[in-house]
Parts: C-alpha cells; structure tokens; sequence
C-alpha cells in the first residue's frame, strides 16, 4: 500500500524544470515557468504554466492539469503506478509498497529509458558547451575593454596583440558554437 508521505515525498524530490526536460517538453521558461505543452503538442510557448509552490501544472490551449504524477501519467499514457515508477527512477527514491518506507538507491545504476537517456545526455552536452562559450565571451568582453582603452596609445605592438587575441577567441568562439548546434 502507497503512503501519502511517501508519494509527496517522491513529488517533493525533483522540482518541475528537471521533470519537464526529462520528459523531453521543449522552449521551457524558468523564469516565467512556461513552456510548449508536448500533451497536445503544440508550438505555443507559453501555453504550459507551472508552479512549484503548489506543485502543479496547467495547459491553457488543451486545458490538461494536475501534479507530477498526473502529468507523467499523461505524458507516458500510464497508470498511477506505473507513473510512481517512473517518477521513483527519475529521482532514485524507490517506494517499498509492501512496507510502505522509501529508501535511497544508488541513481548511477538505474537505466533510463532511452529517449529520456538520450535527452539527458543532449541537455547535458549542450551545457557543457554553454558553459566553454559564455567564458570565451567573457574573455571577448574584457579584452575588447582592454582594446577600447588603448585606442589613443603610442604603442601599436601591444594594441596588434589584444587585436590578434581577439580575433583567435572570435575564431574559437565560433567554433564552439557551431560544434554546439551539431549535438
């Protein structure tokens, strides 16, 4: 038998964001917490609404709702167990249904399903590559500082070499960002 305390604290343990890009919904907003609604799959990017204080969703265009489970259910057109199943595997909290207590497991062992699996390893992919080009554009940016005040100095050699520096992190700059959009 499933215990309320359990299945609140399975919900409580991963929050909406993660949810929704394990599920593979796609233009998700953080800040605004909207996102395209993979339910009815549209294109509206605000038509998927969440709140993590209450923990629960809502679609403006097909009028779908509910919480977590509700909406793993919806996605994966599965019961109220299987959807505690998956959302356990999700988090690496399996529920002993027998017993009615929760226990940790070792998340590196459990197997996703491979869309999710593949999904993961893109989002993670595409943040490692983020986090390179935002520092490459940081580096752009202060050396362009550097360039912009030096611009009325007698000394060209120092001013060709800020100027050679950022044509080479112009350069890797691309081409990061083009290795990016190939994942």
């Amino acid at each position: 038998m499933l215990q309320n305390c359990d299945i609140n604290r399975l919900k409580n343990s991963i929050n909406f964001e993660n949810l929704l890009q394990i599920l593979c919904f796609e233009n998700i907003n953080p800040k605004m917490r909207r996102a395209s609604c993979l339910l009815h799959k549209g294109d509206n990017q605000t038509s998927f609404s969440w709140s993590n204080d209450d923990g629960v969703f809502f679609c403006f265009v097909c009028q779908a709702k509910g919480d977590k489970i509700d909406l793993i259910q919806q996605v994966n057109h599965c019961s109220f167990v299987e959807a505690i199943n998956i959302l356990s595997g999700f988090t690496g909290i399996i529920i002993n249904y027998q017993k009615s207590q929760s226990k940790q497991i070792d998340y590196s062992k459990f197997e996703f399903p491979n869309e999710y699996a593949k999904h993961l390893a893109k989002n993670i992919i595409k943040e490692y590559y983020d986090g390179i080009i935002l520092e490459i554009r940081e580096e752009i940016d202060i050396y362009s500082k550097i360039q912009y005040s030096m611009r009325n100095d007698r000394t060209p050699k120092f001013y060709k070499m800020v100027e050679n520096i950022l044509h080479k992190l112009d350069s890797d700059l691309s081409w990061w960002m083009y290795q990016r959009n190939l994942k």
